[in-house]
């Protein structure tokens, strides 16, 4: 069994087009892994410790190429932004073969500007690479004592497994980047 989930949004007709995109949204272009290894993202608010993220390498981001000194933490729309208390030893956390950026955040710094709150249920990475090129990614984290739903584990022969892909439209300029000449793309994810 294959499916496949496509976000489709109002607007996709080219009368319907508005150029400037929401002052809230801002398009990820990098992935990020909140506490590498570990799911669900469950954090322990009551802690003291540092929380651990790791911004994914592909063939367009280079671990060595991210700021560390300028990476910071923020909720979805929030104005309150935490810098990274430090920068680890890159490592490849995701198994593709390249190295991914390893930052840590303290817990106690993300509490106090609002980032992690009881209710938290996204965090947004921002940072800017050597070149100067904007990194933007979320991912989701909750708070330990928070009740969430989990699923049972998978039963019969195979696992599940997930593959995602991003396709361009060539003939389609992207209206949600600054970039004049970017073209439209759709980043998708399989589940098998």
């Amino acid at each position: 069994m294959l499916a496949l989930c496509l976000v489709v949004a109002p607007g996709c007709g080219e009368d319907d087009v508005d150029p400037q995109p929401p002052s809230y949204f801002q398009p990820d272009t990098a992935a990020l892994d909140v506490l590498p290894g570990v799911y669900p993202n469950a954090i322990d608010l009551t802690g003291s410790g540092s929380l651990e993220v790791a911004v994914l390498g592909d063939e367009t981001l280079a671990a060595e190429e991210l700021l560390a000194d300028e990476a910071t933490l923020s909720a979805p729309g929030g104005k309150a932004k935490v810098r990274a208390l430090a920068a680890g030893t890159a490592r490849d956390v995701d198994g593709d073969g390249r190295l991914d950026a390893i930052l840590s955040f303290s817990v106690p710094e993300l509490k106090a500007a609002g980032v992690l709150t009881q209710q938290t249920a996204q965090v947004v990475f921002g940072a800017r690479t050597r070149g100067g090129a904007t990194v933007s990614a979320r991912d989701s984290v909750h708070d330990i004592h928070h009740p969430v739903v989990r699923f049972p584990p998978p039963t019969g022969p195979h696992a599940v497994g997930t593959l995602e892909d991003a396709w361009t439209d060539e003939a389609r300029e992207e209206t949600l980047t600054p970039t004049s000449g970017d073209k439209r793309e759709l980043k998708v994810r399989f589940w098998s």
